[in-house]
């Protein structure tokens, strides 16, 4: 699959949310992970 169309400035526009969401699901993990230990 080839998008000619696509720039740099295109490819970073999307996927910025994703590595936006990424960083938050693993933040919310790093988060929650020890609140479980503390039981």
């Amino acid at each position: 699959m080839e998008f000619p169309e696509l720039n740099d400035a295109n490819n970073f526009q999307l996927y910025t949310p994703f590595i936006g969401w990424l960083a938050i699901y693993i933040g919310l993990r790093l988060r929650i992970t020890p609140s479980e230990n503390d039981k």
